[in-house]
C-alpha cells in the first residue's frame, strides 16, 4: 500500500520542522529528501492492526473513538492539533485522505512520530534513523511501543554499526531490519517484554558479544512462547551461550511448571499477608485497632473506679450490691 506522499509531508512537519530553522539549508534538504521513503509500505499484517494502535493513540490523549468517517475526521484533526502539525499545507493532504485505513495509519505513523521525537531529543539523531529503509517499521513500533522504543532502536542501530552484535556458533547475527520488523508486528508485545526486561539489560555486553541477541532476532519465536514465557530450550540456549550463573538471571522469565502454580500462589498470599499484619499492627488498622480501643476503655473504666477492677467486673459487682438487702 502507498502512502508515500502523505507520510513524507506529515514525518518532515512532526520530526524536523520545530527546529529546522537551526539546520544549515542543505542539511535540511538532505533529511527531507530522506523522509520520502517513510511508510511507502507497510506489511499486511500491521494493516490488520491498524485499528488497535489508531484507538491507542487515540485514547492515550483524549480523544473519542470515532464511529462514523466524518468523526473520524474530526478526531483526526484533533490528534493533529494535539501533535501541533499546524503547517496548512499537510492539514489539507489529512483532509483529502479517504476515510478507513488510509487516515488510520496517517495516525499511527503520527503517533510514532510524536513518541520518536520524545526518544530521541537530538534533530541530527532521528534524521539518521529515519534516512533507513526500516524507517516507517521504526514508526509504527514507536507507536506500540512508545518513545522507549525509539531509544532502544538508535541504541540498537550504532550497535550494529560498530560491529558489536555477534554471530552464535551456526548462527545469523540478524539485522537492525529482523529487529523493526519484529517489533512493529501484532504479535510483539512479548518480544518488547522479554528485550526490555531486567536480564537483557544487566547482561547486554555478554549477550550481545556470545550471539544471543542475533539468534534471538532472527527466530524470536525459539526463545519466547505464545504466553510470553521463555521457552525451555531458550533457556537451555542461554545456559549453553552464558553459563548457568548468567542463566539463573533468566529463570524468572520461566512459565512456572505444572503443580508449582500452588506453591507460588500460596508463598504469595504468605508474603502478602505478613506484610500486612506488620503494616496493621505498626499503623492500628483491624484487628489491632479493636483490641486496642477495648483496652483504652477497660483502662478508663479501671481509671475512674480507682480501685482496679475492669468495667465487665464491676458490672457485676454492681448488680449483686443491687440485689442485697
Amino acid at each position: 500500500m502507498k502512502y508515500h506522499t502523505t507520510c513524507k509531508r506529515i514525518m518532515i512537519c512532526l520530526l524536523f520542522a520545530s527546529t529546522a530553522a537551526s539546520l544549515q539549508a542543505g542539511k535540511y534538504d538532505d533529511l527531507v529528501k530522506a523522509i520520502t521513503r517513510v511508510g511507502s509500505t507497510v506489511d499486511a499484517p500491521v494493516i490488520k492492526s491498524l485499528d488497535e494502535l489508531f484507538e491507542q493513540a487515540m485514547k492515550k490523549r483524549g480523544i473519542s473513538i470515532p464511529k462514523s468517517s466524518a468523526d473520524e475526521m474530526v478526531a483526526l484533526r484533533r490528534l493533529a492539533k494535539e501533535l501541533e502539525v499546524t503547517d496548512p499545507s499537510v492539514l489539507k493532504i489529512l483532509d483529502d485522505l479517504p476515510p478507513g485505513q488510509q487516515r488510520k495509519l496517517a495516525a499511527v505513523l503520527m503517533d510514532g512520530a510524536d513518541n520518536v521525537k520524545k526518544g530521541i531529543p537530538d534533530i541530527r539523531t532521528r534524521g539518521q534513523l529515519m534516512q533507513l529503509d526500516e524507517a516507517d517499521d521504526i514508526l509504527v513500533a514507536s507507536s506500540r511501543h512508545g518513545d522507549e522504543f525509539a531509544r532502544e532502536a538508535s541504541v540498537l542501530r550504532k550497535a550494529f554499526d560498530e560491529g558489536i552484535i555477534k554471530a552464535a556458533p551456526g548462527r545469523s547475527a540478524g539485522t537492525f531490519a529482523d529487529f523493526t520488523r519484529i517489533m512493529s508486528a501484532p504479535k510483539s508485545k512479548k518480544f518488547w517484554q522479554f528485550w526490555k526486561c531486567e536480564a537483557v539489560r544487566n547482561h547486554w555486553g555478554k549477550i550481545t558479544a556470545a550471539g544471543l541477541v542475533g539468534w534471538f532476532l532472527t527466530d524470536p519465536d525459539f526463545f519466547i512462547d505464545g504466553m510470553g514465557f521463555l521457552t525451555k530450550r531458550g533457556m537451555g540456549a542461554i545456559r549453553d551461550l552464558l553459563g548457568a550463573g548468567v542463566a539463573e538471571a533468566f529463570r524468572g522469565l520461566l512459565k512456572p511448571t505444572p503443580g508449582k502454580e500452588l506453591e507460588y500462589a500460596f508463598g504469595l498470599s504468605i508474603i502478602i499477608g505478613l506484610t500486612y499484619l506488620y503494616l496493621a499492627r505498626k499503623r492500628k488498622w483491624p484487628p489491632f485497632r479493636v483490641k486496642k480501643a477495648v483496652e483504652d476503655e477497660n483502662k478508663d473504666t479501671l481509671g475512674r473506679r480507682g480501685d482496679g477492677v475492669t468495667k465487665e467486673q464491676g458490672v457485676l459487682q454492681d448488680k449483686s450490691e443491687e440485689v442485697q438487702p
